[in-house]
């Protein structure tokens, strides 16, 4: 099977595309994150040459160009076009979504590179909160509607984060369940994406 992840920035899209990779999938991550994906075709080419490949891309990066709105539509319109499996990945809660992009963006201030570790929301020096915040919601928001059109119009229902990293075991094989159709070992699939690998932990009482 052939399945293109296509993500929202900060919806655990990295996880989920190992969580795929771990069953034997050659597996592109982000190819179109900055001008170095201009070496990547839109889809992929290895997409013709492997039987279970799955790339996962932002729907933000298109290879460094800055594309006005209907553009950044086009461009991945085209990128899903050759896959088996489409999965949109969203989160429905764009407060906690936001303060995830937020620091985000603080580490980027720092030149800190390392983006997939443990981290709290508070770590983010109050002054530069706001400020970060409201960029990133901003950002989403955008995201979120050039999303619900590539949804409308390839008739794919967007999946979200809160159903595939739960607490709740059942809700979390009936939605990878659903999505792949018992195709890939689901229940591996579940262990692999356990809360205990989220990375934001729970907020210090300032009390």
């Amino acid at each position: 099977m052939k399945i293109v992840i296509l993500a929202i920035a900060r919806t655990g899209s990295t996880s989920f595309a190992n969580s795929i990779k771990n069953q034997g999938y050659y597996t592109l991550l982000e190819p179109y994150a900055d001008s170095r994906g201009k070496a990547y075709k839109v889809p992929p080419k290895e997409v013709k040459f492997y039987s279970n490949f799955c790339v996962k891309s932002i729907i933000t990066q298109t290879r460094g160009e800055n594309l006005r709105k209907e553009e950044v539509i086009d461009f991945n319109l085209k990128l899903l076009s050759k896959f088996d499996k489409i999965i949109l990945l969203d989160r429905r809660d764009i407060v906690t979504h936001a303060q995830s992009l937020a620091h985000i963006g603080y580490l980027h201030s720092l030149e800190d590179e390392d983006l997939h570790r443990k981290y709290s929301y508070q770590d983010i020096p109050p002054l530069l909160e706001s400020e970060l915040y409201n960029n990133a919601y901003n950002i989403l928001k955008e995201s979120k509607d050039i999303l619900k059109i590539i949804s409308d119009k390839t008739q794919e229902e967007i999946v979200y984060y809160e159903d595939i990293f739960n607490k709740d075991k059942v809700l979390v094989k009936e939605t990878l369940s659903k999505i792949f159709n018992d195709n890939l070992d689901i229940d591996q699939m579940v262990k692999d994406l356990d809360v205990i690998y989220k990375y934001r932990v729970t907020e210090k009482s300032l009390i």
